[in-house]
């Protein structure tokens, strides 16, 4: 079996593995709303809530990684958000990732 020829690889019972996902998945977001989000050192951030156009006012909070796989987003008014990180390999890298990932 190709992993990169198949539509989508789910690794949810394997924790810490490679997850695949073809080119041609297509992600959706439902509702949703837009923050531009500076993290700084010490692990601080701080945050403009980006509607239409982005306010002034500036939101501060603390962020953290979750292993190497996501970024967690805390602010100081109680909104709180996840991100995974995407990682692709570069062809520079390796332009056989067939051979690259077992």
């Amino acid at each position: 079996m190709n992993l990169f020829e198949t539509y989508e690889l789910c690794t949810h019972n394997l924790p810490n593995k490679i997850q695949l996902v073809n080119d041609k998945h297509d992600f959706e977001l439902g509702p949703h709303e837009t923050y531009k989000i500076q993290l700084k050192e010490g692990f601080k951030l701080e945050a403009i809530h980006c509607p239409d156009q982005c306010h002034t006012e500036v939101i501060t909070g603390h962020w953290t990684t979750i292993y190497d796989q996501a970024l967690n987003v805390e602010l100081d008014n109680g909104l709180r958000f996840v991100s995974n990180f995407r990682y692709t390999i570069k062809n520079e890298i390796s332009d056989d990732l067939q051979a690259t990932v077992r």
